[in-house]
């Protein structure tokens, strides 16, 4: 019987260990699940702040490396390196060496495809240097030695390294021929390049053996025919690499200049800035949307010649790009660009900027335009920016809910687009200030907005005070009460005059002046003769909490009891009388704190 007991204890800790482990995975998933919603939803910090709070113990190692590596994909999406370095100086020392090194490597690789190689060779020396690592794991990481020397472009000490590599491990792998390939071609020997990128079966490595075969003087006219076969090759499937798609327009816009097609030139490098550029660490890209606005000069120039265009002739102009428009949109394009550049009177331009961004939206290449636009090297800074295109900036970035590209657009811009309603851009604009973080300038142009209206149409007034309500809930509530006096003497309707009181006490409470935020709580309740209709009843019951917080308990208690007398509703009855009890005991508490 002894001998069952101790069997049935075993059976019984063996499961309950399971179960605990099943709970803690179970724990985790739900973690993950949350950070990975917020993190879809640009919601970063609020789910690193979860990471912090529920990233579950070291001892549960399998579970801690996954939210860890979760954190590091953060990290690596906000471009935050400085966070994810400071994050590895802070591994913890009890994590087993195995697991220090999955994280310490899969860190590396993040930060070499982010460009940074010395950063990262700082922890692959120690990796290496410890002693701890097996051979097939110090192996790959001298490969990433390698890797970071070229991200950085030091081909000598990148070629010293794969000597050494070469002389120890005699590899023939086609991960090493790839890394071989790209020192090659880095190294300007593109026809050692090519030769050896051809026995590597991937696309990355087909678009480097192109790059490599077109600088090493191939026919770029066999290029680019070998590129759209690839492209249509990738297009014909539902996933393909966002880095060999840019690559490949890379690598046509490079055979385009050198064929010369300025047409394909500017079909491809409009690919190429038709969404955001992925980093590439491997083939930095050169190319930057200064180089779009050129070629499309470029093309322009082409047609103005075939057509014996005068420069400064805008009209003709204008009209050959309306003659083109639908038998050659590159051209149509390219000629809109070119007025938008050559234009000299500040409203003609304006006009011709705004055109150009038009075009290209109406052929679905408006993220074109806002990366021809946003481009440091085109404009400066943004005043530079023509102001009918920033309002168009601002449009797209606010239906992308872009939220810090649309209020950089809008800041200090005070003209009005397109017959829009000065108040109502002033609206939009506080808006977009206030949900980038920047309520100060959102408070300036409300009262900008406020201060000299007579009258506020209830629709605006309703507007208005939306954006006042999100003051309220960034806890900027003194600039919040007092745009809400402002708005009382300037609105009519007499339920807005009522609402205004009890926002009125939301700020004041929010400012902890609770019998102040009480009073107009309850001129909210009675405002024009009203008493106990719905509206009343909840602005008596905030009145009685402020009551409470501002310790004046037997006014509470008296608000409490008036609403229990004319409520009908069974749930809040108990509710109401949970709240009378609660101010009893509050009540005995000092009293026997007294005693």
């Amino acid at each position: 019987m002894r001998v069952k007991l101790s069997w049935l204890r075993q059976a019984f800790f063996c499961i309950a260990v399971y179960c605990c482990g099943l709970s803690a995975q179970a724990g985790t998933d739900d973690l993950l699940q949350r950070v990975d919603l917020l993190t879809a939803n640009g919601a970063t910090q609020l789910a690193l702040r979860i990471l912090d709070s529920g990233q579950p113990p070291v001892e549960e190692t399998e579970n801690w490396l996954r939210a860890e590596q979760a954190r590091l994909a953060i990290y690596k999406k906000q471009g935050d390196w400085d966070a994810l370095i400071d994050r590895l100086e802070h591994i913890p020392a009890e994590l087993p060496l195995i697991h220090q090194h999955r994280i310490f490597t899969h860190a590396v690789e993040i930060l070499l495809r982010a460009g940074r190689g010395g950063q990262s060779r700082r922890y692959l020396r120690n990796l290496i240097w410890r002693g701890s690592g097996d051979s097939v794991q110090v192996s790959h990481w001298r490969r990433l030695v390698i890797r970071s020397y070229l991200v950085e472009d030091k081909l000598n000490d990148a070629q010293i390294s794969m000597r050494r590599y070469q002389m120890e491990y005699a590899p023939n792998d086609q991960n090493w021929s790839y890394l071989f390939g790209l020192t090659l071609l880095k190294s300007g020997a593109f026809q050692q390049a090519a030769a050896r990128l051809s026995s590597v079966q991937n696309e990355r490595a087909v678009t480097l053996r192109l790059l490599s075969l077109l600088r090493a003087g191939v026919d770029p006219n066999s290029i680019v025919s070998q590129a759209q076969s690839l492209y249509s090759k990738l297009t014909s499937t539902e996933e393909h690499d966002a880095i060999v798609m840019q690559r490949l327009w890379i690598t046509q816009a490079e055979a385009a200049e050198a064929i010369p097609d300025h047409t394909l030139r500017v079909k491809s490098l409009e690919k190429l800035f038709s969404r955001p550029v992925k980093p590439d660490a491997e083939l930095p890209i050169a190319l930057v949307p200064v180089d779009l606005w050129q070629a499309y000069r470029t093309l322009a120039a082409e047609y103005g010649n075939s057509d014996n265009l005068l420069v400064g002739d805008s009209e003709s102009w204008l009209q050959r790009a309306v003659n083109v428009k639908k038998k050659d949109r590159y051209g149509a394009r390219s000629i809109y660009a070119l007025l938008a550049m050559t234009a000299d009177a500040p409203e003609q331009k304006d006009e011709y900027h705004g055109l150009f961004y038009d075009v290209l939206r109406e052929s679905d290449l408006e993220y074109v335009a806002v990366s021809l636009y946003t481009d440091p090297l085109s404009f400066t800074v943004i005043d530079d920016i023509p102001h009918s295109v920033r309002h168009r900036i601002v449009r797209y970035a606010v239906q992308k809910k872009e939220i810090e590209l649309a209020a950089r657009m809008a800041r200090n811009l005070t003209t009005t687009y397109a017959g829009q309603n000065p108040d109502e851009w002033k609206l939009i604009r506080a808006r977009l200030a206030i949900y980038a973080g920047d309520p100060e300038s959102g408070e300036r142009l409300l009262r900008e907005l406020i201060r000299p209206a007579v009258r506020f149409e209830p629709d605006l007034a309703n507007r208005v005070m939306q954006l006042l309500f999100d003051l309220q809930s960034v806890n900027r509530h003194a600039a919040a009460y007092e745009l809400l006096q402002m708005m009382q003497e300037r609105v009519a309707s007499e339920q807005q005059i009522r609402e205004i009181y009890f926002w009125l006490g939301d700020s004041l409470r929010g400012m902890q002046q609770y019998d102040r935020a009480a009073e107009s709580y309850i001129k909210s309740a009675s405002y024009a003769g009203q008493g106990f209709d719905m509206w009343g009843q909840t602005a008596r019951y905030h009145a009685a909490e402020a009551l409470t917080e501002g310790g004046m308990l037997e006014d509470a208690r008296k608000v409490y009891e008036g609403l229990l007398r004319v409520t009908t509703d069974p749930t809040r009855a108990m509710s109401l009388q949970r709240k009378m009890q609660d101010l009893w005991l509050r009540e005995q508490e000092t009293e026997s704190g007294k005693g």
